[in-house]
């Protein structure tokens, strides 16, 4: 090739439009162009905006927290970005796939047999497709729980569901024509052009009709009504809801975590919202706008440059094309345009952390853990370690009551009776509530207690009585002794007189009176 017949005339930069579709993650954007390509900006962090080179023949697009999927013409799945759970490990073999759909940490995959496939984070079962499925015409991933619309109008739910009620699908909803999963909510469209939500925040606008597409965000939800326009609604915290005015005829809509995206009749989509990684920052849209500048080349390392005029726009996609009036060193011009892509990316800013406040409440003593080391460390006496600020990442938290006390439950952010697991979107705080409970006393003894029921035995006095807590004692009983102790078991665990009898003490494992005499109430004795 002969450098010097390159010039800004035959070496040209310029900017494009033509999207087809639209897709929002957590922090990044993701475009199907007219002509099968994607292109994506946003939060890099995880390469969830790296589009695979040579990536064509797409016909849709999903975006999750930070993966991104592209569906080809073919039936296959390509997906890119974070993969810690497997959630960009597309399953071996996949084909024949019509539909996709991107979560926090797990992607679907809808066939054309009416099957459903799933991938990646399964800490609540999302991923783990009801057995029996089928005839599935549509689905959606929510933040850590999963949809699918079944070919009679109904819905199917499986995934995390203890907090917001999210996979409770309503008893009588039917008629469905579309389904929409939020990070903890879930939106149903029904024919007669109505919405239905449930989980977290599931009051929906009123006097919604004619809707024909809906989508939904972390906390606020998104309506494309037949008329073109569209209504958003919910939390509003980074104005994700403020739908701009004024604002062209929509033919796709999408929802990020903060931000919403549309896609205007003219294939030029539009975006509002948090922008904190220029996710709702579009590309300038000016089809194939020239792009001023010179071309120079460097012999020693046969590099030819071109350096715009004007600094380029950002985030941008740019079209470069060599053309066919550049010739070689026969004088010899190319067969035809050569032409590429690439994307500018605006200044990134440091990831955003959000403060993880632990108390620790009650009667009772424990502790709460982060699964990051170095972060939360709260033990109940001491405000060290009590406080922290993460990443916008999933957190697990682990509580332990020490011995003579129990885990009555969170409050706050977390909720129910096991550890829990935090999203770390937003600020956060929680209690953990620690009750003091000497599960075993002697003799109504309430300032000392015992950790078995063989100490308590052990420590009895004749005529002794052991009163305990509704509560499991996985230990094998030895009752040897020349003495008549009482079992009382079966008291309320909130009550420290244990004099409120509730249910049953249980005993996994033997029970052995050798000597003396025991008289038992309230008892279930159970092998291991």
């Amino acid at each position: 090739m002969d450098p010097t017949s390159m010039t800004a005339s035959t070496v040209t930069l310029s900017q494009f439009t033509g999207a087809k579709a639209v897709a929002a993650g957590y922090s990044h954007t993701v475009v199907l162009r007219n002509d099968g390509t994607v292109v994506a900006w946003g939060n890099n962090s995880f390469l969830q905006t790296a589009v695979p080179t040579g990536l064509a023949g797409v016909a849709a697009i999903a975006a999750g927290d930070a993966h991104s999927l592209a569906l080809k013409n073919d039936g296959t799945v390509v997906a890119w970005g974070r993969n810690d759970y497997l959630q960009t490990t597309v399953p071996g073999g996949l084909t024949g796939v019509t539909a996709i759909s991107a979560g926090f940490g797990h992607s679907l995959a809808l066939k054309n047999d009416g099957t459903v496939v799933a991938w990646g984070l399964n800490a609540d079962g999302q991923a783990t497709v009801p057995s029996g499925l089928t005839n599935i015409v549509a689905i959606a991933a929510g933040g850590y729980h999963s949809l699918a619309l079944t070919a009679d109008g109904t819905v199917v739910a499986w995934g995390r569901n203890i907090d917001y009620g999210q996979a409770t699908v309503p008893s009588s909803l039917t008629g469905v024509i579309a389904i929409a999963a939020g990070w903890h909510s879930s939106t149903a469209l029904r024919g007669n052009g109505t919405i239905v939500s449930w989980g977290e925040g599931s009051t929906d606008k009123a006097g919604l009709t004619n809707i024909v597409a809906i989508a939904a965000g972390a906390y606020h939800k998104v309506a494309l009504k037949s008329d073109g326009t569209v209504v958003a609604w919910g939390d509003n915290s980074y104005g994700q809801s403020s739908v701009p005015a004024p604002l062209g005829t929509v033919a796709d809509i999408a929802a990020g975590a903060y931000n919403t995206l549309v896609l205007q009749n003219d294939d030029t989509p539009v975006a509002w919202g948090r922008s904190d990684y220029s996710q709702s920052s579009v590309p300038v849209n000016a089809a194939n706008t020239l792009i001023a500048g010179t071309v120079s080349y460097e012999p020693a390392s046969k590099t030819v440059a071109f350096t715009p005029t004007a600094q380029l726009p950002a985030p941008a996609v740019i079209k470069a094309t060599i053309s066919s009036a550049v010739k070689n060193s026969q004088g010899v011009n190319l067969g035809s345009d050569y032409t590429w892509t690439f994307i500018t990316s605006a200044t990134q800013l440091s990831p955003v952390h959000y403060n993880l406040t632990v108390s620790l409440a009650g009667s009772g003593s424990g502790s709460v853990y982060a699964d990051v080391s170095g972060t939360i460390a709260c033990i109940k006496g001491s405000s060290a370690g009590c406080s922290g600020d993460f990443p916008v990442s999933l957190v697990n938290l682990i509580v332990a009551a020490d011995w003579k006390s129990i885990f009555s439950g969170w409050s706050g952010s977390c909720v129910g009776m096991e550890n829990c697991q935090l999203y770390m979107d937003r600020t956060r705080n929680i209690t953990a509530t620690f009750t003091a409970n000497n599960q075993v006393v002697t003799n109504g003894n309430l300032s000392s207690g015992f950790a078995t029921l063989q100490e308590a035995y052990n420590s009895a006095a004749d005529s002794g009585l052991i009163q305990t807590h509704v509560y499991t004692f996985y230990e094998d009983l030895l009752f040897n002794q020349l003495k008549t102790v009482t079992l009382d078991g079966g008291k309320d665990i909130n009550d420290q007189t244990y004099q409120s009898t509730i249910g049953f003490t249980t005993v996994q494992g033997s029970m052995t009176v050798g000597s003396g005499t025991v008289v038992i109430s309230n008892f279930i004795i159970s092998s291991k």
